[in-house]
């Protein structure tokens, strides 16, 4: 008995080593982390369709297109925030759809505070953007 009591307790105190060796190495460094960093809301075009399936493909496309046009890394449906997209169909016509979300991006270094985003702000509905 005295043998098995012995080699659990060495064997928590090589754990108890491990693990706070392995805190310790962490945050000596700075630890890394991704963040997620959104520009501003975009609201897709309405699109109208057939169907609703198509209706909201449509209108998912239109707001990649916008996103795309902040970056391409912000192109992403999946990591945009705040996300919907809300169709209507009035009677007897097409269903229409609208994609809305805030489009993001994964960083890798969290930003400085003041420092600049890295997207380019939307421009005025009706204008282009050169990319």
């Amino acid at each position: 008995m005295r043998t098995q009591k012995g080699w659990a307790m060495r064997y928590a105190q090589w754990i108890g080593a491990a693990v706070g060796a392995a805190l310790l190495a962490g945050s000596a460094g700075g630890a890394l982390a991704a963040t997620r960093v959104c520009a501003p809301r975009l609201d897709g075009v309405w699109h109208s369709a057939a169907t609703e399936r198509a209706a909201r493909t449509g209108a998912l496309a239109s707001w990649v297109a916008q996103a795309g046009r902040l970056g391409p890394a912000f192109a992403s449906w999946r990591l945009a925030n705040n996300k919907s997209i809300t169709c209507s169909a009035p009677a007897g016509g097409q269903v229409r759809c609208q994609a809305r979300g805030s489009p993001c991006i994964m960083s890798q270094v969290p930003l400085r505070p003041g420092a600049p985003l890295p997207f380019r702000p939307p421009a005025p509905r009706g204008s282009e953007i050169e990319i």
